[in-house]
């Protein structure tokens, strides 16, 4: 009777020494997750905060990860320690190894995975600032590699997009776009970037001088998102470019009065612009000289805006200030011209600008250009199809 009271206390002892190592290492284990989730938040400030390179807030991440590891290793092993100088059996220690076993490969797999997601990370924003800096080449070289071991990744696709539209290869951001569409997700991605993704191949078909397509595409952006104040601006311009003023006034009245986002000093530019040519086209002389004046503030470096204001001067009879808004609009051309020759809208304005100030064979040049800068796309487009 007393040798089973003794065996019946040595195995409650044993029950309980084996639930005390198993408390301490599970309390341990859920500290060790809990430090490298704070570690990776961390890391991820230092990531967005590093100027210098991506490098540097990887290093310094894994600073973090070392400190955190230690701290974590120390407790546990303390408590190990501490368990292994009183009562606790071998089987005991034993279950606790398995258990820090599997808390340090869930640990590995962790640090592992988020490795490789800030070095991914890290690549993206790296990217974005060098396409804030106009870097357009070295931003299309990292979105390369990422696109190498990210095949289906729809953001890298985008920023490769962003770039080569920087670099001028329309082509080529046209199709990089098309892939970005091809793999962006209703379920990864939101709405808000998907209808931002089909503005961009408006945009490019835009500057392609396929309308119908542009405006269409733009369509597809406001589909997804109807109150996006972007995709109305771009709408806007495409209508008036095309001929149709009515709806681009109305077009450019949501894009300033009733999108959910307030639009940048560029884009309301644009919108004003819209605007004005319709106002003219229409005959509003009065109301498109000054809309164009409000233009201008937000846009002072566009040719489009000097054109209707020239034109619309002409029509009220103020031939001064007409051919002055010309002269304006023909200098700032010439610079755009020379930034990107291949942009047909530019010609368009030098003819028009040149026939406001009574260059007549100027003009004509200038829409000889504006032919031989469609041939070259629709060659470029064909060669690329094949």
């Amino acid at each position: 009777m007393g040798e089973y009271r003794i065996l019946t206390v040595r195995s409650v002892n044993r029950g309980l020494d084996v639930g005390i190592a198993l408390f301490w290492f599970l309390w341990g284990g859920v500290f060790l997750l809990a430090t490298l989730y704070i570690i990776i938040r961390i890391g991820a400030s230092v990531i967005y905060t590093t100027e210098r390179s991506p490098r540097v807030g990887l290093a310094i991440f894994a600073v973090f990860v070392v400190i955190g590891v230690g701290i974590c290793l120390y407790v546990l092993l303390s408590k190990l320690a501490l368990s292994a100088r009183g009562t606790v059996t071998n089987q005991s220690i034993e279950l606790g190894a398995f258990v820090f076993a599997v808390f340090a490969y869930t640990l590995v797999v962790n640090v592992r995975i988020s490795m490789r997601g800030f070095v991914y990370l890290s690549r993206s924003v790296r990217a974005h600032r060098l396409l804030q800096r106009r870097r357009f080449a070295d931003a299309n070289n990292i979105y390369e590699r990422q696109l190498v071991k990210h095949p289906n990744d729809a953001y890298s696709w985008y920023g490769k997009t962003q770039a080569l539209v920087g670099m001028r290869r329309r082509s080529a951001a046209l199709e990089s776009c098309e892939r970005a569409l091809a793999t962006v997700t209703a379920k990864q991605s939101p709405e808000l970037f998907r209808s931002q993704i089909w503005l961009t191949k408006g945009g490019i078909l835009l500057s392609m001088h396929r309308l119908a397509d542009a405006l269409g595409a733009v369509d597809q952006s406001l589909a997804l998102h109807p109150n996006y104040a972007f995709a109305w601006a771009q709408k806007a311009y495409i209508l008036q470019r095309s001929g149709d003023n009515e709806q681009a006034l109305i077009a450019a009245e949501k894009a300033l009065y009733r999108g959910d986002i307030s639009l940048t000093s560029e884009w309301r530019g644009m919108t004003l612009i819209a605007k004005a040519g319709a106002q003219n086209s229409l005959g509003s002389y009065e109301d498109a000289v000054e809309t164009a004046r409000e233009a201008v503030r937000f846009a002072p470096e566009s040719s489009t805006i000097w054109v209707v204001q020239a034109n619309a001067l002409a029509h009220l009879g103020r031939e001064t200030e007409s051919q002055a808004a010309a002269q304006q609009g023909l200098a700032n051309v010439e610079v755009q011209i020379a930034d990107d020759p291949e942009r047909v809208e530019c010609w368009e304005n030098k003819s028009a600008l040149l026939r406001c100030l009574g260059r007549t064979d100027d003009a004509e040049a200038a829409e000889a250009q504006v032919h031989e800068v469609l041939s070259r796309m629709t060659s470029t487009s064909r060669s690329d199809a094949l």
